[in-house]
Order: C-alpha cells, then structure tokens, then sequence
C-alpha cells in the first residue's frame, strides 16, 4: 500500500517537480554508479583472461548479476520518474544498453565495452578532486585485472587480491616490494601506473594548494576593501569638517552664532560614525559568513509609495521602451549543474580592472547560487539564439523540454554558451543590495569574443536587428 502511494504522489507531481525529483537522483547517484560501472570491468573481463575454479566464476556470476540489478533498478526508477520517458532513452541511451544486453556469454565483450565506456565517459564529467579520484580507482581496478591474468603462473602475482593490493600500493608510489611484475607487459602496466599515480597525488595536491591560495587571497582582498572604503570615510570626512567651518565663519563675527557650532559640529560627527558603521558592517559581512546582509546596509532610504507615486507596471512599460541586448548569466552549482538565467541588467564597470555588473532579484533562483559561488559567465546572445533566451526567461519549475544549447567549461569551471557573440567568466569582487535586488559586480578573468548579429530586447519581446 507504501509502495502504490509512492507511485501515485509521483504521477501527481507537475513537469517541472519531476524534473528537479530526477536531478536530485542523479546527483546522489552519478559517482556510485560510476564506481559500480568501474567493478563490472573486472567482473566481465576476469573470465576471459584467468582460469577460475567453479567457485570462482560462480562469486563472479553472482556479483555481475547483482550489480546489474541496481543499474537496472536505477533505470527504472528513473523512468518512472521522468516526464518524457521516450525522451530519457534517448538521452541515456548508453544506460539504457547496459541494462537491456542479456547474460550471454557471447555478449560478455559487449557488455564490457558498454560498462567501460560507461565508467570512462561518466568520469569525464566530473571536474577537480571527483574526476581524479574516481579515474584512480578505475585505474587501479583495470591494472589489477590486466597484471592477474599475466603474472599468473610466474610465482609473484598469484590472484586478482594480490594484484589489486599490489595496483593500490604502486599508484599510491608507496611501493613496499613485496610484490613484483616479472613478465614485459606487466612492468609495462606498473610504469604506466607509477606515472599515474604522480599525477594523481600531483593533481590533488595542487587542488588542495589552491583553494587555500583562494582562501588566503579572498581574505586579503577584503581587507585591502575595507581600508581603502576607511581612507575613502577619511577624505568624506575631512571635506565635511572643512565645509562645516566655512559655514561657520560670518561675515563679521557676532556672539549669537557661536552657540551654533556644537550642535553642527556633534551632527556631522554622528552621521559620519554611522557611515563608518554601516561601511565596516558590510564589509565584515563578506568575510564573517555568519553575519547576514542586514536592511541597515541598503544606502537608500525606502519611502511609503504615495498616491502620486508611478505604479511598477507604468515602472517597466518604461524601461520597455529602452532597447538593450540579451544575455545568459550561468552559475555552476557545486554538484557541476549548470544554472542560467535571461537578463539585460548586466553592464560594464570599469577599464581598469576589467569589471562588470549582474542584477539578481532577492527571490531569483539565481540569487543565491551567485551569492555562494562567488563567480558567474556572462553570454551575450545571438539572434539565432531566441530559443535559449526564452528558455532561461522562464521561471525554473517551467523549464521543461530539450533545449539545443551547448555549455562548454573554462579553465576556472565556469560554463560558457557555445555560439554566443560574447562570454566572459566573472569572479564576484563585491555586491551592493539595492532594494529587492542584489548587484553583484566581477572582475572579468577570461573572454571569449564571437561573430553574428545580436539577439534584443523591446517592449517586453525579443526583437532582431534590423537592416542588412
């Protein structure tokens, strides 16, 4: 009865529902079926290479079948999940083979080809720390297979256990010695495992290296912006204090004027301590995670709407009337989704640095996913590119169906539109609330500039370029 309420709270979910429901899926189980998929190499290949026992191959029967129960179990569960089933096939079609290849012996290398190239082209789409380790693994796996069936019989490397322990401790660069590779192709596989290892080691070290470079830096460059806002306080002040005393100088000195100066000299003391509050607030805000952006940051003082006041509606209508282009604003989640968004509040901030600026409104899903990533890629559309624009305009639990768009990766991890006139990767400097929106501004470390005519934006709808 569970199992039936499950079914049906499924089958009531909308579009949009099913397809967040699958991304979460996916997310929780991408890496072990990639590990999964890493196993069944061995598990194919063994029976080829080695001579098993009849208890061996039956260990290796069983272990085949069960983890093809869960690849088929997770296909289904997929499906049943998915708004498009037909689509899904199609999309997954390697997934899909895995499955749907019987048991046959005859079919055991096609089914081997179709797990590795599974694994291989899975850990590809990993990025950093997740693809080196899962490409270690699988490395170790496919040596340890390839050193068993030939090292047996030479009196060294007797069994798959003895060779996997031997993969573990040759691609760590341990290497104890306990254990050697006495035949050409086998010492072939330990140097080719040796210069993997010191990638793997080498590539997770620089990783980690990084990110407390990253950190440090951030740091730093923080600090450098709250001493330069301070010397930027002092110089307000100091102007203010001079405007002050020339205010207080009449043109012949008079006795009834001097009781004037305490009072202006103790406001403008009082409004400036709250400029410097309200600077180093913000400015530990970025730094301290746990100090929240607070309304007393907002430099401009909302105001009741009065009954004069233009509506929103009469607001927008005129900003219709302002043609601008139209970009794609793309955030990479930690999980490596790539999240997008339609906007033409974008803008450019200054020559030196090279820095821009994206306006996120407070209840975006784009928003946060700026906020926590602190990097976002500007694409600049093309007239071709309407599709994708209307796509990304669409509020997220509506984004259904194949969109034809490309994301490619830059060397910092951004994702960057394929065909786009313009993309620049962005790491956020600084952001500024401003009402129900967050400016958030970037320096801009890569750029990429394409050719074609642009995609624009007038009076609510999407417009070409006109003339030849």
């Amino acid at each position: 009865m569970n199992r039936y309420r499950r079914i049906r709270t499924i089958h009531r979910m909308d579009t949009g529902e099913r397809e967040a429901l699958l991304k979460r899926i996916d997310a929780i189980t991408e890496l072990p079926l990639l590990l999964l998929a890493f196993v069944m190499i061995p598990l194919l290949l063994g029976p080829l290479l080695w001579t098993l026992s009849p208890v061996e191959d039956a260990i290796f029967n069983t272990l085949d079948g069960f983890i093809w129960a869960i690849f088929a179990a997770d296909l289904i569960v997929k499906l049943l999940i998915s708004p498009n089933r037909l689509n899904y096939l199609r999309r997954h079609w390697l997934e899909t083979l895995t499955v749907l290849v019987p048991f046959i012996r005859p079919l055991r290398i096609v089914r081997l080809l179709l797990f590795g190239s599974r694994a291989f082209l899975g850990a590809r789409r990993l990025v950093n720390v997740d693809f080196l380790l899962v490409y270690g693994i699988g490395m170790v796996i496919i040596s340890a297979t390839v050193v068993t069936a030939v090292e047996q019989g030479q009196n060294s490397i007797e069994s798959f256990p003895d060779a996997l322990w031997w993969a573990v401790v040759t691609v760590t660069t341990v290497g104890y010695g306990d254990m050697t590779p006495v035949t050409i192709t086998g010492r072939a596989v330990a140097t080719v495992l040796m210069f993997v290892g010191i990638g793997l080691f080498g590539g997770l070290t620089a990783n980690l290296a990084s990110a407390i470079v990253r950190s440090r830096d951030s740091v730093e460059e923080k600090v450098d912006d709250i001493a330069e806002d301070l010397r930027l306080l002092r110089d307000q002040v100091t102007a203010g204090q001079q405007m002050v005393a020339a205010r207080q100088e009449p043109a012949s000195p008079s006795p009834s004027m001097m009781p004037t100066v305490p009072g202006q000299t103790e406001h403008h003391r009082r409004f400036s301590l709250h400029g410097a509050s309200n600077i180093i607030r913000e400015q530990l805000g970025r730094i301290l995670p746990w100090n929240k952006p607070s309304k007393e940051q907002i430099s401009i003082e909302a105001k009741p709407r009065g009954e004069n006041m233009p509506d929103i509606q009469t607001f927008r209508e005129a900003w219709g009337k302002f043609a601008t282009g139209v970009s794609i604003v793309t955030t990479v989640r930690a999980d490596g989704e790539v999240h997008g968004m339609t906007a033409n509040g974008i803008n450019s901030v200054s020559l030196d640095p090279l820095l821009v600026l994206v306006c996120a409104g407070h209840s975006t899903t784009s928003y946060p996913m700026i906020k926590e990533a602190r990097r976002f890629a500007i694409n600049i559309l093309s007239e071709d590119q309407r599709a994708v624009a209307e796509y990304y305009a669409r509020p997220t639990d509506q984004k259904t169906g194949e969109l034809d768009a490309n994301f490619s990766r830059t060397e910092r991890g951004a994702a960057v539109l394929d065909g786009s006139l313009a993309r620049m990767d962005c790491r956020v400097v600084t952001e500024h609330i401003a009402g129900d929106h967050t400016i958030f501004i970037g320096e801009v470390e890569e750029i990429e500039v394409g050719s074609g005519r642009p995609l624009l934006y007038f009076e609510g709808r999407f417009n070409e370029l006109g003339g030849s």
